[in-house]
């Protein structure tokens, strides 16, 4: 699968207001389940399982 971006949709990703509107940040607790959290990078999965919540 591919997925095109065009200029004005990079542009606003990288936009702090749109950013603020349109995404939610946490802090990671106890209450997040990571157990299923896969992406390209083993070390990030590593990570995230094993060290982020310490």
């Amino acid at each position: 699968m591919k997925i095109l971006i065009n200029h004005e949709m990079l542009f606003n990703c990288m936009d702090i207001e749109y950013i603020k509107e349109n995404y939610r940040f946490e802090t990671l607790t106890d209450e997040h389940d990571l157990s299923n959290f896969k992406c390209a990078s083993d070390d990030l999965d590593d990570f995230l399982k094993s060290d982020a919540l310490t």
